[in-house]
């Protein structure tokens, strides 16, 4: 028995999670390495957006100093991440810091950098990317359907 339902819901959330997932991991791994010279350890570097469009980046992190609260790897995202940014949030040797976009914008100022999401990801190649992913998991669902009803009897 066909479920088309379950197939349209099951082709949506890939749709959704392919769109919300437009962050360039180039420009993470660079950030990731912009932090370790910065003296840090064990770095972890994330990038969500939501379906609203809302750009959460997470930074966890190690450094011994214990003057160092994670303000400055705020610092470095705000400053240097090419990527929109809605919020930071930094966990450094397990203490989490997070501001918004206008509290991070208060405390270090501007962006020095004028982030163009679109620009940046590529964001016209992924969504070409999921359409033609798309488009091949349902040409496959119904060549399979097909097949399938021309062996019964």
């Amino acid at each position: 028995m066909r479920h088309p339902a379950r197939v349209r819901s099951a082709l949506l959330l890939l749709w959704v999670l392919v769109t919300a997932g437009c962050v360039s991991s180039a420009e993470m791994d660079r950030l990731e390495s912009r932090i370790a010279d910065a003296g840090y350890t064990e770095v972890s570097v994330g990038h969500s957006v939501t379906t609203g469009g809302y750009n959460s980046v997470r930074i966890s992190a190690n450094k011994p100093s214990v003057a160092d609260d994670g303000t400055e790897l705020a610092r470095l995202v705000w400053n240097t991440y090419v990527e929109d940014v809605d919020e930071v949030v930094v966990v450094l040797n397990g203490v989490p810091l997070g501001g918004t976009r206008e509290q991070l914008q208060e405390a270090f100022g501007p962006r020095p950098i004028d982030p163009d999401p679109d620009e940046e990801t590529d964001l016209g190649e992924i969504l070409l990317w999921a359409a033609g992913v798309i488009s091949t998991i349902v040409l496959v669902v119904r060549v399979l359907g097909f097949l399938g009803r021309r062996r019964r009897p």
